[in-house]
């Protein structure tokens, strides 16, 4: 939805509307309202006929956006199974290990 969102606001700024977008990618006006609803990812190649048609870099498309190694607890759960962060010892008992127990159970019925 954030790069969407973005392509939008840049159309918008640009005084650019989506017939004339779409024309630009080489996409349909339909596709562009799907792209910025958040209701269709767009592809690399499209991203960049955008980037070049609105006259922006690729990076202010997707800046902003936050990935896994800016959350805290993935970068510390990274860095432990790299064998580089602190040692976190095993579970508080009645806690199971990581992956334990969350594959469903299929059973026969009679």
């Amino acid at each position: 939805m954030h790069v969407g969102a973005r392509i939008r606001l840049k159309r918008k700024i640009a005084g650019i509307n989506q017939v004339n977008l779409a024309a630009a990618i080489g996409v349909t006006f339909q596709q562009i309202q799907k792209y910025e609803s958040g209701n269709n990812r767009i592809s690399a190649s499209s991203l960049h006929a955008a980037a070049t048609a609105l006259k922006a870099p690729i990076a202010w498309f997707i800046g902003g956006l936050q990935t896994r190694d800016a959350n805290p607890l993935h970068a510390l759960m990274a860095t432990r199974r790299l064998g580089t962060g602190p040692a976190l010892g095993p579970p508080p008992p009645g806690i199971a290990p990581p992956g334990v127990g969350l594959a469903p159970r299929y059973r026969r019925r009679r």
